[in-house]
C-alpha cells in the first residue's frame, strides 16, 4: 500500500471515530501525528515550510480521497480547514466541480516540491493584507469577527516590533532579532520591554501558522 493510500485509510478511520464523522484540519493532523503517520518533531513543525508540506500532503490525500469515494458512490467528503466532514453519498448532493482551483492545486504534487519558504511567507503576507483592508472574500459572519480580532492582535504585535503591513515573516524575524538584542537586559535594556517583544513575536508566529 502506498504512503498516500495509508494516509487516506487513517483519515477515514479518524473521521469514522467521530460522532458526526467530522474533524478540523488541526485535529486531523494531531491524530495522524499521534498514530505515527505524520512527523511530530516539534522543531521541524516550528518551521513554516514544514507546516506547509504537512498541510499540502493532507489536502492532497483529502481531494484524491474525495474523488475516489464520489466516483464509487461510497460517500461524500466536504473539505475545509475548519471542517472536514464525511457524509453519506446522495445523488442530490452536488458532485465534483468541473473547475475547482483548490482541487487542481492540491492534486498537483509538483507544487509540493516547487514551493519555497519565501513563496509561503509572501502568500501569507498577501492574505493578511487582504484581511487588514477588509476584503470581501473574508466576509464569513462569525469567521469575520474572529478574523477582525486576529487582525487587531496582529497589528498590535507589529506595532511593538515597529513594523507595518504588508510584510513577510522573514522580515519580521529579522526585526525581532534586532530589537531583542537591542533591548536585552545584558545590553542595558529592560526585562519588561524584552517580554513585550517576545510576546509580539509569539503572536505573529501564531498568525503565520
Amino acid at each position: 500500500m502506498s504512503i498516500i493510500r495509508q494516509l487516506q485509510f487513517q483519515i477515514l478511520k479518524a473521521l469514522r471515530r467521530q460522532p458526526e464523522q467530522c474533524l478540523s484540519e488541526y485535529n486531523l493532523i494531531c491524530q495522524l501525528q499521534s498514530s505515527g503517520h505524520l512527523p511530530a518533531n516539534k522543531e521541524s513543525l516550528g518551521q513554516t515550510i514544514s507546516l506547509f508540506r504537512i498541510h499540502f500532503i493532507v489536502f492532497h490525500c483529502l481531494y484524491d480521497l474525495r474523488d475516489r469515494l464520489w466516483t464509487k458512490k461510497l460517500a461524500h467528503l466536504e473539505i475545509s480547514p475548519l471542517r472536514i466532514s464525511l457524509i453519506n453519498y446522495s445523488s442530490q448532493i452536488e458532485g465534483l466541480a468541473t473547475q475547482d482551483p483548490l482541487r487542481e492545486y492540491y492534486l498537483n504534487l509538483s507544487h509540493l516540491s516547487s514551493t519555497s519558504e519565501d513563496d509561503i511567507t509572501q502568500k501569507l503576507s498577501d492574505f493578511w493584507s487582504k484581511m487588514v483592508s477588509g476584503g470581501s472574500d473574508f466576509n464569513y459572519g462569525r469567521h469575520q469577527t474572529i478574523g477582525r480580532h486576529q487582525t487587531i492582535e496582529r497589528q498590535k504585535a507589529l506595532s511593538v516590533l515597529e513594523l507595518d503591513d504588508p510584510i513577510s515573516f522573514k522580515e519580521i524575524k529579522a526585526q525581532y532579532r534586532r530589537l531583542a538584542m537591542q533591548h536585552h537586559p545584558d545590553r542595558g535594556g529592560s526585562n519588561e520591554k524584552l517580554k513585550e517583544i517576545n510576546g509580539a513575536m509569539d503572536t505573529l508566529t501564531t498568525c503565520f501558522r
